[in-house]
């Protein structure tokens, strides 16, 4: 009974895309990491004092009924898009926590609890398969992009690699996110469309002078990425007034 009145929503569902060109605004969850962290899991694998490790990557295998409940949560109270639990779900993450080669494993997890808590709690709703550069610059100690630090191959490698994995988990939308640098969001953009979904992009900790992390500029960001497959642009991880005056 459920595979069918599953069917049958997935048959009705509009694509993401068509409800956004009409006009329809669409409520997105809201933390992911720090919700499974209130429910009692254990987020920090691998972490150190001043690095957060995998984050909340371990805890698709660990607990994920802890990572069901947080996405049927956000369903429940009417979000229209939510996001699967595969931030850091990257090898070079994972490595932290001594679970480099699993790493196809953790991000098919994070892509399947979020697709099934979307059909049973709401079958209208998105899933956006989240992932984040492996934010090296922590590790190195230096504010390169990830493109510099690791190399553009690697990094585009590392994208498009969870990005399918997320696609044949049934996610609608692919989300890189968490991006800081120009060079980063037009390697993510471009790897990710390797899946064959949309993809937004989420910029990370911009500045209430309207700019990037990193004093880059939106305009420059937009010349950047013209031509290349992104169909939308969020702002993440901001003061609300930063994110107005980026926007």
């Amino acid at each position: 009974v459920r595979r069918v009145a599953v069917a049958k929503a997935n048959a009705r569902r509009l694509p993401v895309m068509d409800r956004l060109k009409r006009g329809d605004r669409l409520l997105m969850d809201g933390a992911t990491g720090s919700e499974l962290q209130r429910h009692g899991a254990d987020v920090l694998k691998g972490a150190k004092p001043d690095a957060l490790g995998a984050w909340s990557a371990t805890v698709n295998i660990d607990h994920p009924d802890l990572v069901y409940q947080v996405h049927a949560g956000y369903l429940d109270i009417g979000a229209d898009v939510i996001i699967s639990n595969s931030f850091w779900t990257s090898r070079l993450r994972l490595e932290t926590a001594g679970l480099a080669d699993r790493w196809e494993e953790y991000t098919r997890a994070a892509g399947e609890i979020a697709v099934r808590a979307r059909d049973e709690h709401g079958p209208d709703a998105y899933v956006a398969g989240g992932l984040a550069p492996p934010c090296m610059q922590g590790v190195y100690k230096r504010f390169d992009p990830d493109a510099v630090l690791i190399g553009e191959k690697a990094l585009f490698e590392d994208f498009s690699g969870r990005a399918k994995v997320l696609a044949k988990a049934g996610v609608d939308v692919i989300l890189p996110e968490y991006v800081g640098h120009i060079a980063d969001c037009v390697i993510a953009v471009d790897a990710c469309a390797t899946a064959g979904l949309p993809v937004f992009l989420g910029v990370r900790h911009v500045t209430i002078e309207g700019r990037m992390q990193h004093g880059e500029t939106f305009d420059d960001l937009a010349k950047a990425l013209k031509g290349h497959p992104v169909a939308a642009i969020l702002i993440m991880c901001s003061r609300p007034e930063a994110a107005l005056a980026s926007l």
